[in-house]
């Protein structure tokens, strides 16, 4: 879902922060060393507990990225598990399948997870080789027209009519995005 993108995306923002905060805690450190070459002495406490609160700042954030991830995954799962009745494994397979196409790609989890739904039911009977299907399709440009996923979830029955498979169907949708058709 877009919520787990954007936790993907803090968690990116946060290991940045981490790099500025090393940064940050360095230059302290330099300058008590000088303000300790100047006459004036600073207690090691003092920068040992600055140093202590910046990290112990960034393990929060990143404690809340991590929380928040967590919940859309195990969100996703759940919405995996009521779509396709799979359980252990083979539920953790299609989450982490689900979740990659759609980082990877820019669409939202549900997006991906209803068109492989849909093409399971319809047309292949197999929710792992959707999942493949729709990767090979995406890499293959089915989406230069950003309606890849919506033809997957209107048109599979035309196809499962016609006795076409889904390699053949989702070959079929590239072909037409090449050639303007759709």
């Amino acid at each position: 879902t877009k919520e787990f993108v954007q936790a993907t995306e803090e968690f990116q923002k946060v290991k940045a922060r981490l790099d500025e905060i090393k940064t940050s805690v360095n230059g302290v450190k330099k300058g008590m060393d000088e303000t300790r070459i100047a006459g004036i002495k600073v207690p090691q406490g003092i920068v040992k507990a600055f140093v202590a609160l910046q990290f112990l700042q960034y393990f929060m954030q990143l404690f809340n990225i991590l929380d928040d991830t967590t919940k859309q995954f195990v969100k996703l799962r759940g919405e995996i598990e009521r779509a396709t009745g799979a359980g252990g494994d083979e539920l953790d397979n299609y989450t982490t399948k689900v979740a990659a196409i759609s980082k990877t790609f820019g669409k939202e989890n549900d997006e991906v997870l209803k068109a492989a739904n849909s093409l399971t039911k319809q047309l292949t009977g197999d929710f792992n080789e959707s999942l493949q299907l729709i990767e090979k399709g995406f890499l293959a440009g089915a989406d230069r027209s950003g309606d890849f996923l919506q033809q997957i979830e209107e048109y599979p029955a035309f196809f499962r009519d016609a006795k076409l498979s889904g390699e053949q169907f989702i070959s079929l949708i590239s072909q037409s995005v090449d050639q303007g058709v759709f």
